[in-house]
């Protein structure tokens, strides 16, 4: 038998909104590179926190390089740490206008 006490669904990202399509931009600016949009567990976190709340925010999930997370030897990248700093000032300014 198995009980279920906690659901989550699925969150369907739209890569076509204009709010993904100005991040992207923003984000490839400043890194001068092709940014790749895909799917993966930590939106949880973003789906989560959107249906809690009772407007929809616009939301995206982004984090910097990581290298053998949740080991002993667990790294990050001080450089993508700051292109996240500069990518969220742009993003805030321009949705802000």
């Amino acid at each position: 038998d198995v009980i279920i006490k906690n659901k989550y669904y699925w969150w369907e990202e739209d890569k076509s909104s204009d709010f993904v399509k100005d991040f992207r931009e923003i984000y490839e600016k400043i890194i001068a590179k092709e940014v790749w949009l895909i799917s993966v567990h930590a939106w949880l976190e973003c789906w989560i926190i959107n249906s809690k709340l009772l407007w929809r925010l616009k939301t995206v999930s982004i984090w910097p390089n990581i290298f053998w997370a949740h080991t002993t030897k667990e790294r990050c990248e001080i450089r993508s740490v700051w292109v996240i700093c500069e990518l969220m000032e742009e993003v805030l300014k321009k949705s802000f206008k």
